[in-house]
């Protein structure tokens, strides 16, 4: 009985065991641990490189190799081409006052007070006050003498036109606002028919419109003094060629 039941267990260990000895697979020891494998759907891991093969690496052509070190960059053929195509088309004129006269702090007339409007309005005042003086001053043909005064007023703006031209020459700035000038000149020069139009001794007169004259003048036009001088000195010699002219010929016909 004891041998029967030895071959019996020896029977079912031999089932447990297998062939070689060793525990199946559902029968593990209790420290046995499943060998790693690798996840599914990963390659496997390289193998670590050798010193000689890394030393391989870094001995590779650099990235640089062949670089021109001298090349430019700053420059671009197309943009450069796009350029000269925008410099060939026609450009438009410039017509501020700034190109045309050139720096506004160097314009003759001055924008600003006063204004045309301005100017010609205390320019009448005064040719209006100077025809009433004359006027009143005349012994007879009173109508006369209004109308000499208005054309010796109107003859003596027009003459300050030639004097913004010779300022503006020697004094080397911009003749910009014309009308503008020629509105602020009826201003002095009427003040000055103002003071002829008095019932003084002629030097005198002469003196009190020259002085007149020369304040209203830098008042309205506020330039230098070296550009006032030259305004004025340029006015009073053209009316001077004028009055000579005016005296020479009512001689003559006298």
């Amino acid at each position: 009985m004891r041998w029967g039941c030895m071959s019996i267990g020896g029977s079912r260990l031999a089932d447990k065991t297998g062939p070689t000895g060793d525990a199946g697979p559902d029968e593990r020891g209790p420290f046995e641990v499943e060998s790693r494998r690798e996840p599914p759907g990963e390659p496997p891991a390289e193998p670590a490189q050798s010193a000689s093969e890394r030393k391989a690496r870094i001995d590779a052509e650099s990235l640089l190799e062949g670089f021109d070190e001298d090349a430019d960059f700053t420059a671009d053929p197309e943009v450069e081409a796009a350029l000269e195509q925008a410099d060939k088309r026609p450009k438009k004129a410039d017509r501020s006052g700034e190109a045309e006269f050139g720096d506004p702090s160097r314009w003759l007339v001055r924008p600003g007070f006063p204004s045309s409007r301005v100017s010609l309005i205390a320019g009448a005042a005064l040719t209006l006050t100077a025809v009433i003086f004359a006027i009143a001053n005349a012994d007879d043909r009173w109508w006369l003498h209004g109308l000499v005064t208005l054309y010796a007023t109107a003859l003596s703006t027009l003459l300050g036109l030639f004097a913004l031209v010779s300022a503006s020459y020697f004094g080397e700035r911009g003749l910009n606002e014309v009308p503008l000038g020629l509105a602020r000149m009826l201003v002095p020069v009427g003040g000055a028919m103002v003071a002829l139009s008095l019932a003084l001794p002629y030097g005198l007169s002469i003196l009190l419109a020259g002085g007149i004259y020369y304040v209203l003048l830098l008042l309205t036009f506020r330039l230098p003094r070296y550009e006032s001088n030259i305004l004025a000195i340029s006015h009073f010699g053209l009316w001077l060629l004028v009055r000579i002219g005016v005296e020479l010929g009512s001689r003559v016909i006298g």
